[in-house]
This record gives structure tokens, sequence and C-alpha cells, in this order.
């Protein structure tokens, strides 16, 4: 089987919310007293942060899941995905979007993720566990 990596869907008000927030802690004080340190820190804070969220993916290889965020990188077994389900949950998750997908798993644990390409990524899934109980994704 072949290995298919799909990127993270980004939100854009996710990504300017964050930006805005460094800029408006930072900015203030290098105005105040500017210090090409502090805005060498802010510009690596700022690159940092878009690395994180532009970085996230998730790869299916073989029957494993593997969701990767930057230097954190999880397996689940496809065999033992139970449920998928869309969420617009805002629980802590490797996903840059609200518009989410819930996967439960057999050991009671829940994975929430956001592929860009949704369907394609549930219908990979199904091809490899078809007992997989799936609400309409799209």
């Amino acid at each position: 089987m072949e290995t298919t990596v799909y990127k993270s869907k980004v939100d854009t008000w996710l990504v300017i919310l964050l930006v805005g927030f460094i800029a408006a802690t930072t900015v203030p004080f290098l105005v105040i007293a500017f210090s090409w340190i502090a805005l060498l820190l802010t510009v690596a804070v700022v690159a940092a942060t878009l690395v994180l969220i532009y970085g996230i993916r998730y790869t299916i290889a073989s029957e494993q899941l593997i969701v990767e965020c930057s230097f954190i990188r999880s397996k689940f077994d496809i065999g033992s995905i139970k449920s998928i389900k869309p969420t617009r949950s805002v629980l802590s998750a490797p996903a840059a979007s609200i518009d989410r997908i819930e996967i439960r798993l057999s050991n009671r644990k829940i994975l929430i993720v956001s592929p860009k390409e949704k369907s394609r990524f549930v219908n990979q899934l199904l091809a490899i566990n078809p007992s997989i109980d799936c609400s309409p994704v799209l």
C-alpha cells in the first residue's frame, strides 16, 4: 500500500489571531525601547509559530496513521479505529482548523484532526478498515 501525506487545513483567522497576539504583546515594547535583540526574538517566535501551524500533517502508511506536529509524532493502528465523525470541538489537538474530524479508537482514546482533503483521507482509512462507523464527514 502506498504512503499518503495529508496536510492540515489551516484557518486564516487562527494565523491572524496568533501572529496578532504576538505582535500586540511585543510591538509596544519595541516602540518604547527599540532593541534589535527583542525584534529578532519576536521574528523568531512568529516564525516558530508559523512552522508549528503549517507543519501539521497526517500520514497513512500501510495500516498506520501517523500524526506529526513539529517534533511530536504519534502512531495509531488504523485497525483500532472504531468511528469517525465531523466535529467543531475546540479541544487542543494537532489540527490548525476548527473544521475537524473526531476519530475514536478502540482504547477509548479520541484523536482530532483537520486534513485539507477530508473525504479522501476518510475514504483511505475506510479502504484499510471497512468496519469503521463513519458519519458523513463533508
